[in-house]
């Protein structure tokens, strides 16, 4: 169907609701696309309530995108979203083999420039992905503030069942070994999701090992990350990520921009800076 874009002086776009068969399900995939394309930009998503909070914010930069001329994939990973499957069967596995198929299901359409924009953990999807591509296969990178370290993200993570738990039971304390002992059982919940044992594995092993950066080797990406700050800076980590990345041959570029940490905020924000910075960095390469 045809629908006008955010701002009535522009463009028609194509918007194609579908559903895509993945590795181990149908996952919810919604295209917006100009009349003539010239890229194609596919954003894959975070976890949990990153991705739920950041849903406005990928809309936007979404229909910025395609405002000028690029055709914008969403997805939902399997076991999330709209996509089949419950949260207990997710799989970083398959994300990973469902994100590639998606991508070369859009390459055999579209014979045009592929960007992946990559949200926190979606950035660990992408790098294990990116691992068995060949080189040749032209994926282009935008890193939005990405986790590139699954063991750190996890700690981080129980962080929330922990301080959960206190205000529930009035003080009590539970303890990370305590959620290691409910894994070792099967799963454990936090913050309303059931995770399994196999998934915080995986999880626990992403990052950027070496056939991570063997697949980045070459590439083009952009580094994005916000800060609160007028005067926004790189975190000192991420400089040294980047410094590792163009030394194992990756042609990547850190931008700092002004914005909210909106994957994070209590009420829905929008960080209209990363989303001038992302466009702006697209149609440069």
């Amino acid at each position: 169907m045809l629908l006008p874009s955010f701002n009535d002086s522009e463009p028609l776009m194509t918007v194609n609701p579908y559903f895509f068969e993945g590795s181990s399900g149908r996952l919810f995939v919604l295209e917006r696309q100009p009349d003539q394309p010239t890229c194609v930009v596919i954003f894959v998503q975070p976890f949990a309530e990153e991705m739920n909070k950041s849903r406005h914010m990928l809309t936007q930069a979404s229909l910025a995108l395609v405002n000028q001329g690029a055709m914008t994939v969403c997805f939902d990973h399997y076991a999330t979203g709209d996509s089949e499957g419950a949260g207990i069967d997710a799989s970083w596995t398959t994300w990973r083999k469902d994100l590639t198929d998606l991508s070369s299901s859009l390459s055999a359409r579209f014979s045009l420039p592929q960007y992946w924009v990559c949200l926190r953990t979606g950035a660990l999807i992408a790098f294990s992905a990116l691992s068995g591509m060949p080189a040749e296969v032209d994926i282009r990178l935008v890193l939005w503030n990405p986790v590139v370290n699954g063991k750190q993200y996890i700690n981080q993570f129980f962080r929330l069942r922990l301080a959960g738990d206190m205000l529930v039971s009035g003080g009590k304390k539970v303890t990370t070994a305590d959620i290691r002992d409910e894994l070792e059982q099967g799963s454990t919940e936090i913050a309303g999701y059931r995770l399994s044992s196999s998934w915080v594995e995986e999880a626990e092993s992403s990052g950027l090992d070496a056939a991570c950066l063997a697949g980045l080797s070459g590439r083009k990406v952009a580094w994005i990350e916000t800060s609160p700050k007028e005067a926004p800076s790189l975190l000192p980590v991420s400089t040294q990520v980047i410094n590792t990345l163009q030394s194992a041959g990756c042609h990547v570029n850190g931008w700092p921009v002004s914005g909210d940490q909106f994957w994070a905020t209590q009420e829905i924000t929008l960080a209209p800076d990363l989303i001038s910075a992302t466009c702006k960095w697209v149609a440069q390469n």
